[in-house]
């Protein structure tokens, strides 16, 4: 039932990026820039959004779950790849590093192509929700979070790097 409903609002996220992200190559290609900029700040604002829903609220409500912690890099990942039941492995390690692409995407593009400040922000934002998940019942603070939760951001600056270098040099050819 959590994994469902964690998926329901994946999907919808997920859909609602693949909208914004189509309409953001169309102005780009119409070179119209309120409206790309709009969609822009629309899309950091959802991703952003998007990592609250997933990590700030627990769906259970089972009060007597124990907070847990694991400090010990690639401890969960490797024994969820043990246990091999997929279910885990896409909810946890794909959910986990999928959450933040988004988020590197969008400030990449936001921040003019600064890498090194979008990186540190999706490194403070991931150490930042394991923190707070400290303080809430019913979340686990784990370090393999954090990895996955920054190879996620990663991946979006690369994805958002490629894109802008082909829209760029596709529009050096044009003219």
């Amino acid at each position: 039932m959590v994994t469902l409903m964690r998926f329901n609002i994946f999907l919808i996220f997920v859909l609602i990026f693949a909208y914004l992200l189509s309409n953001l190559y169309i102005f780009i290609k119409k070179d119209n820039i309120l409206l790309f900029n709009n969609y822009l700040n629309i899309g950091f604002f959802l991703s952003i959004l998007f990592i609250i829903s997933l990590t700030m609220f627990p769906i259970s409500t089972n009060l007597d779950i124990k907070h847990e912690f694991n400090l010990i890099p690639f401890k969960t990942i490797t024994m969820f790849f043990k246990n091999g039941n997929i279910i885990n492995i896409c909810a946890n390690v794909l959910g986990n590093t999928l959450l933040f692409i988004p988020l590197g995407f969008f400030c990449y593009i936001k921040f003019n192509g600064n890498f090194n400040k979008t990186l540190k922000l999706c490194i403070f934002s991931t150490i930042f929700v394991e923190c707070i998940q400290i303080l809430l019942p019913m979340r686990l603070t784990d370090v393999d979070d954090l990895i996955l939760n920054t190879l996620g951001g990663f991946i979006g600056i690369l994805i958002a790097h490629k894109l802008t270098y082909k829209i760029t040099h596709a529009k050096k050819v044009i003219e």
